[in-house]
Parts: structure tokens; sequence; C-alpha cells
């Protein structure tokens, strides 16, 4: 019998971007395979990233796309992961400040996007000083260009999120030169397609998704979708599963 499967997340992309788009990202396309391979179809929606987490955690969507296991444990995981990403620090190109852990953050402008989990210190550094000044903390789709844009502006100091997403919106905003990269929070980490606990069906999703991978890397098919994006296979990359 075929399904309909419902895909969540935030925009994320390249891992995942507008729905229905002619670069939808690329762990859409991925699981767009790998559900037609038993017949399946996807219905992908973008929502607030704790939605996404909480309602696929409840069982009333089925995925969530580009998660790590720290992010929601409780979810159904692959065994073999679909991505490999780090969290970066950004600062205008001129601008001479590093990072030196948590405390180096006192009196600069931090910008982050509500709902993500960064680190547990800059989680509770984030929670201490919400509401401040010192904390901008945005919603919505284009969270992360609006977060950008402030920084060129210098209504913000520092900015927070992934190497792999801001890369490529510096890439579409040519901002490249404006914009450097201040330092890394993590080392790179495993990101996944992981479906509900709550639903049975959530088995077979991720036997197919596992064997997609396998599969679209065997046949090269997934260097080319990979390369639509300005990726490469994540493959070969150390990375932390956490």
């Amino acid at each position: 019998m075929a399904d309909e499967i419902t895909l969540v997340a935030d925009r994320y992309y390249p891992y995942n971007g507008i729905p229905n788009s002619p670069q939808p990202g690329y762990m859409i396309e991925l699981a767009e395979y790998a559900m037609a391979q038993a017949g399946h179809t996807v219905k992908y929606q973008l929502m607030p990233w704790r939605d996404a987490i909480e309602q696929v955690t409840r069982g009333e969507k089925n995925c969530v796309v580009a998660t790590y296991k720290n992010d929601a444990p409780e979810l159904l995981f692959p065994e073999i992961h679909q991505g490999v990403d780090r969290l970066g620090l950004y600062a205008s190109a001129g601008k001479s400040w590093q990072y030196n852990g948590v405390a180096s953050l006192a009196g600069q402008r931090l910008a982050v996007i509500d709902g993500y989990s960064y680190t547990p210190e800059i989680d509770k550094y984030i929670e201490q000083h919400k509401g401040s000044a010192n904390i901008i903390n945005r919603r919505g789709m284009f969270a992360l260009e609006y977060n950008l844009q402030d920084l060129l502006k210098g209504k913000v100091d520092v900015l927070i999120d992934s190497s792999a997403v801001v890369q490529a919106a510096l890439q579409k905003l040519k901002l490249e030169e404006q914009i450097k990269t201040i330092g890394f929070l993590t080392p790179p980490s495993k990101n996944y397609i992981a479906c509900s606990p709550a639903l049975a069906s959530s088995t077979e999703y991720i036997s197919l998704i596992v064997t997609a991978t396998r599969q679209l890397r065997a046949n090269g098919e997934l260097a080319a979708i990979l390369a639509k994006y300005g990726l490469k296979d994540w493959l070969h990359i150390p990375a932390i599963d956490e």
C-alpha cells in the first residue's frame, strides 16, 4: 500500500530548502528517491524547528530532516547518516575580535535562531541573557538571511549557525568577501533524516532511507545530486555522532 510520508523541518538549505522548488534540498531529493522505491510519495512542509521535532515525536508527522541525535534522541535514526555539519561563528570581514570561550561573548551582540540548540554552554548563555540587547533571537523562514544583513549593517557583532547553511547563503547573496568565519563551536557532526517513534511505519521508512543512501552512493547519483548544491559526499569526513 502506498503511503504519503510527511517530512518536516525549518528551512536549512542546502539540506532542505523551499518545498516544490527546483532545488528543495539534497536530503529532500534523497528522501523522495528512497520512498519512491516502495511506491510511497513525500509531502515536505516547513515549520519552526521545535514544532517539527515535537510533531514528529508525537507521530503527527512522519520524519524530520537534517537533525542530530542530541536534538531529539527519542526519534528513530538510520544506521548511516545523511550528512555532516558543524556550527560556525561568523563576523564582518573587518572585525578583529576572536571567540575564546563563552566568556568572550560578553559585550558582543549575538545573533541566533529561535528554537535552535547549539552547545550546552551557548544554550545556557542564551537563556541567561535572553531579552537583553546582547541576544538577537530570530524566527522565520529567512531568519539566517536577516541575521547576515544585520551583521553587515553593524546591528549584531557575531552570528552562530551551520557552516554549510551559512556558506550556501553567503554564496547566494554574494557576501563571501564581506563576512568571515571566526571559529567553530563543534567538530563535524553526523546529521540524519529521523522518523517518529510513535508510528509503526517508521521502521520501514528508516530502512528505505538507509538503502537509498547506499544505492545512490554506489551508482554515482548521490554525487550528482550533491553537485547541484555545491557539495561533495560526506562519507570520508570524520564526524562525531551526537
